[in-house]
């Protein structure tokens, strides 16, 4: 309890975005790693789709980080992951392959919002600590969506019914990114008794 009291506020909200990210891309990671394996040639295709619109995107990106704060553009670029994830629920190739330049273009959206928002709540000299908090956390959903996954899949559960399980949480994550400051005072109340308007 007492290293959360003295952990730096922005270690706090870095490391809430990364647990946001993880819960994303532990659904994300796993439907993507499947579409070759379930959708064959219209899987590759998709992926081409995705990987190509998110190069595009990146390069259109600023201009709407511009216009928009970073809360809105988490919730505009995680809406992409959610539709690709549902897209995979009945497959339809055309709206397939749309949904992931879709997915590409919201991905270029919310990688570039995370880098603003890492930047801003780091102060000078930590620069390497806080991104590498963010990665760490965020990486480890190519362990547990490949598991969770797996497990459906040993039990047999229908490839439609395992890709709605998986958009739930994603959802939820989406989300939450944009209300990582009410989400982690309210944690920091409950779990350690620290007074949640001393955030304001």
């Amino acid at each position: 309890m007492e290293y959360w009291k003295n952990l730096r506020d922005d270690r706090k909200w870095v490391g809430l975005l990364g647990l946001s990210f993880f819960s994303m891309f532990t659904c994300f990671n796993a439907v993507q790693t499947l579409q070759s394996t379930i959708n064959k040639t219209l899987g590759s295709l998709t992926l081409a789709s995705l990987y190509a619109c998110f190069a595009i995107g990146n390069i259109i990106t600023p201009i709407i980080l511009s216009k928009l704060d970073v809360r809105k553009c988490f919730w505009l670029g995680g809406a992409g992951y959610i539709l690709f994830i549902i897209a995979n629920i009945k497959i339809i190739p055309p709206l397939l392959i749309l949904a992931g330049g879709l997915n590409g273009l919201s991905a270029a959206i919310i990688w570039n919002a995370q880098s603003v928002y890492v930047s801003r709540w780091t102060p000078d000299g930590s620069e390497g600590k806080n991104s590498g908090l963010f990665n760490g956390i965020m990486f480890m959903n190519m362990v547990f969506g490949n598991i969770i996954v797996a497990t459906l899949f040993k039990f047999e559960i229908k490839n439609a019914i395992v890709f709605s399980i998986l958009a739930v949480p994603a959802a939820m994550a989406v989300i939450s990114m944009g209300f990582l400051k009410y989400i982690i005072n309210v944690l920091l109340l409950l779990v350690v008794g620290i007074d949640i308007n001393q955030f304001d």
